[in-house]
């Protein structure tokens, strides 16, 4: 047959066990009893913290919506700001970006003629890099 009240299992530090067991002895109640007695005195600050806990938990959740809602506005605004600061240094850099287009056109238009004419394509020079041979003489320095 089932109890009529709900049973609990608690785990009780040493300190507390050696408390709970001390008022058994002197209220001549069973450890269960004396428990059960305390926690019925407790109910009221329990219901209490439910409560508060409850308040805070849709608080935080309302808060939550809130910063994200703010969140997504913000970023819509941004987004905007940044589209028109595109568009002004697009239009500010337009002449500019053409005049490089017609430069480098012209580049490659005289490329392709110096290349059609046959003429070969100049080797460029540079200096070696070993030490100079016997009886060479260096660039004087200046003073």
């Amino acid at each position: 047959m089932p109890a009529a009240n709900p049973r609990l299992s608690v785990v009780l530090s040493p300190s507390a066990a050696a408390v709970v067991d001390e008022l058994a002895v002197v209220t001549k109640q069973s450890k269960s009893a004396v428990v059960a007695s305390l926690v019925d005195l407790a109910v009221p600050v329990f219901e209490r913290v439910v409560v508060a806990l409850r308040a805070a938990q849709q608080v935080e959740e309302g808060a939550k919506g809130e910063i994200a809602e703010g969140l997504d506005r913000a970023q819509r605004r941004l987004e905007v700001q940044l589209g028109l600061a595109m568009d002004d240094m697009e239009q500010g850099f337009r002449p500019l970006l053409q005049e490089a287009e017609k430069v480098e056109r012209r580049r490659a238009a005289g490329k392709r003629s110096a290349a059609a004419s046959g003429r070969p394509t100049p080797v460029p020079v540079t200096r070696g890099s070993g030490p100079p041979a016997k009886g060479a003489k260096g660039r004087k320095r200046r003073a």
